[in-house]
Order: structure tokens, then C-alpha cells, then sequence
């Protein structure tokens, strides 16, 4: 008896983000640092959370301490802007293939939920200088030029997905929150993009919680933002 393909879902969403969006540690049973890979599951993240409320297909786009600016290691290869436009050019750069150019008309979302940022937040702390070069000054320089680079990323979204409602959301007391909501802000005044939202989100777990591997959300934070998010998209568009 032949197989019955999968039928396709009506609803898509894309989710983009960093090792919170991966599912990093969610299933861990403690906040260890020893972290192993049985211990994420992509598939009790937000995204999943959220795509399963709704019946929708889902696409995760998203890599352990990425960024948009510089990565966890403050290094500028390979983080989420560079990589979007590809299939999975860390994979085949690994294995010495040149990198295949992804074919956006493949999967057309409706949604983009995007937690991008927290990873710049050592460069832009000036982590990689000595305690007395980190002056406010320098700090705000960086902070300016994450702005720059996190909204030059958003009209790159915007460019491959010309009619998706874009939701970015961030921690309320992240240090990288006024730069994205600035990027938001520019693009929905002076682009006139009226399918991009911003949404904060209460920060951290609580104590009933627990917590994922290397201080990374648990399932249960996951299914509280998921919760919230939720809330969110029904406004967007109107789905039950």
C-alpha cells in the first residue's frame, strides 16, 4: 500500500530567532551548562506552539547564538541575515558544497514571528575591549550600528516576503529593546510598512518555570510566550 502524502496546510508561518527559537535546552531537567542535543526539541518551541494553535505549517530559520549584528562570539560570519537567502549554507559549507540560494516562492508565510538581538548584546557591551575603552560613548556607537544593521535586515525579510505580517518581539527589559523598536518604528513611519508589528514580552522564567539548559527558556516559558503570541496573531489577522 503506497504511502498518502501529508496534505498541505492552508496558514504558514515562519519563525526566525537564535538558540531560543531552536528549542536550546528547553527539555533540560536543570539549568546545567553541560548541554546536549537530546535535550532541545524544536518542536515544544513558541514557534511550533504557535503554528500548532493555529494548523499551520512552520519553517524555523534560526541558529544557536546568532545575531544581526555579531554573534555570541562577536564574529560577523554566518549569522541570521547572511544565512536567510540560503537553504542551509552552514550544512553545505561543512561539507565543502557551495551554498544553495533558498527559492522563496516555496514557502510563502502568511506570519514571521522574529526574537532576534540578545546575542548582539556582548559587542555592543564592548565585551571584546578592556574594562576602560567601554565608554558610553562607545557602547552608543554600537548600539547605533546594530539599529542600522537590525533594520536593514527587516526590509530584507520585507523584500522576500512582501505581504506576511512580521511580529518582533523582544524581552521588556532587553538591553537591545530601544534599537529594534527604533528599526520598527522607521520602517512603519518612513517605508510605510503597515505589516510590522512590535511586541514585548514579559523577561526571563519565573520561579514555577523552571529553567533550560544554560539559563534558556523551558518548555513551559516557550508555552507562556506562545500563549502570548497567540493572542497577538489572532488580532493580526484575525484566525481563530
Amino acid at each position: 500500500m503506497q504511502p498518502i502524502p501529508t496534505q498541505a496546510k492552508e496558514r504558514r508561518i515562519e519563525v526566525i530567532g537564535d538558540s531560543i527559537s531552536c528549542g536550546y535546552g528547553n527539555i533540560c531537567s536543570n539549568a546545567s551548562p553541560d548541554f546536549n542535543t537530546w535535550e532541545q526539541d524544536a518542536l515544544k518551541t513558541y514557534g511550533a506552539m504557535v503554528a500548532d494553535y493555529f494548523n499551520a505549517e512552520c519553517m524555523l530559520t534560526a541558529v544557536s547564538g546568532t545575531g544581526a549584528f555579531h554573534d555570541y562570539g562577536m564574529n560577523t560570519h554566518n549569522l541570521i541575515p547572511e544565512l536567510y537567502v540560503y537553504t542551509d549554507k552552514m550544512c553545505e559549507e561543512h561539507y565543502g558544497k557551495t551554498a544553495e540560494k533558498w527559492d522563496f516562492a516555496r514557502f510563502v508565510p502568511d506570519v514571521i514571528l522574529m526574537r532576534l538581538g540578545n546575542n548582539d548584546v556582548r559587542y555592543c557591551e564592548c565585551a571584546d575591549l578592556e574594562e576602560s575603552e567601554r565608554t558610553p560613548e562607545k557602547k552608543a556607537e554600537r548600539y547605533a550600528m546594530f539599529e542600522i544593521k537590525y533594520r536593514e535586515f527587516l526590509e530584507l525579510i520585507r523584500e522576500k516576503n512582501p505581504e506576511a505580517k512580521i511580529l518582533v518581539f523582544w524581552d521588556e527589559d532587553a538591553k537591545q529593546g530601544k534599537e529594534i523598536a527604533s528599526a520598527i518604528r522607521y520602517l512603519q513611519e518612513v517605508k510605510k510598512d503597515g505589516r510590522l508589528f512590535g511586541l514585548t514580552i514579559r523577561p526571563k522564567q519565573v520561579e514555577q518555570e523552571s529553567v533550560g539548559a544554560n539559563g534558556h527558556w523551558s518548555v513551559c516559558t516557550h508555552r507562556r510566550t506562545a500563549n502570548q503570541l497567540i493572542e497577538q496573531v489572532k488580532e493580526l489577522t484575525g484566525w481563530n
